[in-house]
């Protein structure tokens, strides 16, 4: 197959969840023999590095433009009466890279990351007659709805509840006139098929590289946790504060050497000023795995959130117990208490938590029955087959459907 693909995130390097799933997923279809024309929105730390890594997979043109939530791109998005999410990836810049493209070349499909690249699907189905397909790493109205329910500011609740009412019509409408819609989670799957009913969507989990996150020995006696996040999301913050203010007392008081290692880019300075004797702030680091060797349980705070967390996943690859809120987790699948520990409230966290490191042949239970699970269930070469599969069969459809028409 000869694919465009449209990103709103530039996949490399592999910062987050959302950058890892769209690198693997360019990375596998490329493995598999097609040939990929990439257009993505380049980010201030996409460098010569990063467009070299990506040119192994494909060809890849990075466009530099503004889709930051700010001011401007609020405003735009009034005039427009449409989510801001939407329009603060509206870009002329991108496309006119399309519309380039489209001159030179030729393609038997488009795929797009993420519902923000809807619009250019549609245009593109509209009036080239391409078949379209998204790859949809979380339902963006859920997200919203959410924040809407844990904010306290009034202001900022009713901005969000519109933002998300936006996005659900939005979602819905957009949904049904592509091709194929793949869901991250089956979770995910049903929220859509509520929101539009007559959209063709396609559950296809995520994957993890099994060898490079291989099983560790399990850090038997360690009373350090480790938290790994993205700074740069609003929600990781506030769930990372409100485990430092309402978990962690509950857990010194019963495990008084608790110690918890952040990691993650940019931490703000809200949080970088909660650093003490018990919790390390160690910023950036290149490879997790040396200090996931030294803790007992892995950290998953998140009270806002879609789709489904891949260092989650990473975690578990590496035989850590994990202990999350439920939507932290949601979408994985699995059992609590088999392959992770759900807590929602302050103290079921700090209770999951205590008893793991309590008891830490539990904790070795928990984490090898989660290596299991994942080595099941999540492959990155599945995933590639299952899209390629997908796509194929779009491809195949509508050429059938041209001749039927040309024969009538």
């Amino acid at each position: 197959m000869n694919i465009l693909q449209l990103s709103p995130r530039f996949p490399y390097p592999l910062i987050d969840g959302g950058r890892i799933s769209i690198y693997n997923i360019t990375k596998q279809l490329a493995l598999r023999g097609h040939s990929i024309d990439l257009i993505a929105f380049a980010e201030d730390d996409t460098g010569d590095d990063a467009i070299r890594e990506m040119e192994q997979y494909c060809t890849v043109c990075p466009i530099r433009d503004n889709t930051k939530t700010s001011y401007k791109n609020f405003i735009r998005s009034v005039i427009r009466n449409e989510p801001m999410y939407i329009t603060r990836h509206r870009s002329k810049k991108f496309t006119a890279a399309i519309e380039d493209y489209l001159q030179t070349r030729t393609y038997d499909i488009i795929y797009g990351d993420h519902s923000a690249m809807f619009p250019y699907l549609i245009n593109l189905k509209r009036s080239n007659g391409f078949p379209v397909a998204v790859r949809m790493h979380n339902i963006e109205s859920t997200i919203w709805h959410r924040y809407a329910e844990s904010e306290k500011s009034h202001l900022k609740k009713i901005i969000a509840a519109r933002q998300a009412t936006m996005l659900e019509r939005f979602e819905a409408n957009s949904a049904k006139i592509v091709d194929v819609n793949f869901t991250i989670t089956d979770v995910d799957n049903e929220m859509l098929r509520r929101l539009s009913p007559h959209a063709n969507v396609v559950t296809v989990y995520p994957g993890v590289d099994i060898e490079y996150w291989c099983e560790q020995k399990y850090a038997k006696g360690s009373t350090i946790g480790i938290l790994a996040t993205t700074f740069s999301w609003i929600h990781n913050v506030n769930g990372v504060m409100w485990f430092l203010d309402d978990v962690m007392p509950q857990i010194l008081k019963r495990i008084p050497g608790f110690k918890l290692q952040l990691l993650g880019m940019n931490p703000p300075p809200e949080l970088m000023n909660r650093a003490n004797d018990h919790v390390k702030i160690l910023g950036f680091v290149k490879d997790i795995r040396p200090y996931a060797a030294q803790s007992s349980v892995y950290i998953v705070p998140l009270h806002v959130g879609s789709g489904i967390r891949i260092k989650i996943l990473e975690a578990m690859a590496m035989g850590m117990p994990v202990v999350s809120t439920s939507v932290g987790a949601e979408g994985i699948g699995g059992t609590n208490g088999v392959h992770y520990l759900i807590a929602d409230s302050a103290a079921e966290f700090a209770d999951a938590i205590a008893m793991i490191i309590s008891d830490s042949s539990f904790g070795q239970r928990i984490g090898i029955a989660a290596r299991q699970f994942v080595e099941s269930r999540f492959r990155w070469e599945q995933v590639g087959a299952s899209i390629e599969s997908e796509m194929e069969r779009i491809i195949t459809f509508q050429k059938s459907k041209r001749i039927f028409q040309d024969i009538k």
